[in-house]
């Protein structure tokens, strides 16, 4: 979201106008991540002006001439692929912004806030590896071929989950 609004919208108004197909993802996460986030145009937040409005990243990517724009929550594994599959369909530029809060943002701001970690259950995994190679969280790690979620990295977005196929990745109780 904030490299889009960076650096992001000349590139999308070209597209538009050399009339290019492709689907442009859009990871909405309310914030720029990578460099401690700071607030953005989308976001709604300035330190310095307790006036600054949000910029809907839809109304910007509408703005630039693209017709197809579709928000899905990324933690929806299941819609989200549905849309990308509509989205690939498409004889035109399409757009998807996958729109979730940073999990850090949510853990740091909701003081008191129960996050939900996760465990593999090691009875009911395969060992296919769907979590390590598909998902890539940063919390799971695989070693001597087990399966392993550091209670200490994992956010508690859960969609680890959602992913696993033999549902053995389970909420802490």
């Amino acid at each position: 979201d904030s490299t889009f609004f960076h650096s992001g919208i000349p590139g999308l108004v070209n597209a538009v106008h050399q009339r290019h197909k492709f689907l442009l993802m859009i990871l909405d996460n309310r914030t720029t991540a990578m460099t401690g986030h700071q607030p953005h145009p989308g976001s709604g937040k300035d330190p310095l002006n307790p006036d600054a409005i949000s910029l809907p990243i839809e109304d910007v990517v509408k703005g630039c001439g693209v017709k197809w724009i579709r928000t899905v929550d990324s933690y929806d594994v299941s819609l989200m692929t549905e849309t990308i599959k509509e989205a690939l369909a498409q004889d035109s530029i399409t757009v998807i912004i996958a729109r979730r809060e940073c999990a850090l943002i949510v853990k740091r701001d909701e003081k008191g806030a129960i996050i939900k970690k996760h465990f593999i259950d090691q009875a009911d995994c395969k060992k296919c590896r769907t979590c390590v190679t598909k998902f890539q969280c940063p919390a799971i790690s695989s070693v001597d071929k087990v399966q392993t979620i550091d209670e200490a990295q994992c956010a508690g977005c859960g969609v680890c989950a959602e992913v696993c196929p033999y549902k053995a990745i389970k909420e802490v109780q």
